[in-house]
């Protein structure tokens, strides 16, 4: 009966539900800070001027610097104007993903892949909440797919960490 009580207490702490009787001030505040962190260890508690991590799903299609599938010229510039290597994990964001918050240079944590990204290129304004990756080997980006995925990336902007 006691394991039980311990367990339903605990989970009402976690959830962040405080009732009279389940345990003390101290454990109130132990199982709301283990609660706030993510299982990479993150904060997801929302101090100020902390970049805030966000989580968003998305499509995510793949692609290669071969220039039928970016710029004719072949150059490897992205849109924003940076230099591309396919030994750079580096994703294009469609152009309504920049006004949440997924602007040049954010960093960005994709499910399913290992590593961070940085946002170094855009999509052209047809596509809609979809990323692309940027794969060194054709197979690996036809491997890939397209596919609805998790993402989770930071932003310093109060504006758009209040809205979500």
């Amino acid at each position: 009966m006691a394991n039980r009580y311990r367990t339903i207490c605990t989970t009402l702490l976690i959830t962040g539900t405080l009732v009279a009787g389940c345990g003390n001030e101290a454990s109130h505040q132990a199982a709301a800070a283990s609660a706030s962190k993510d299982n990479t260890g993150d904060s997801l508690q929302k101090t100020k001027n902390t970049p805030q991590w966000r989580r968003l799903t998305v499509r995510a299609s793949s692609y290669t610097l071969a220039p039928d599938e970016t710029r004719p010229e072949g150059d490897q510039i992205g849109a924003f104007g940076d230099k591309l290597s396919p030994e750079d994990n580096v994703i294009a964001v469609s152009r309504d993903l920049l006004r949440a918050g997924l602007s040049h240079g954010t960093r960005v944590r994709i499910e399913g892949l290992d590593g961070t990204y940085t946002v170094l290129d855009k999509m052209h304004r047809r596509w809609k909440n979809k990323i692309d990756i940027l794969f060194a080997k054709r197979r690996r980006a036809l491997k890939w797919g397209v596919q609805t995925v998790e993402i989770r990336y930071r932003t310093t902007d109060k504006r758009l960490a209040d809205n979500h």
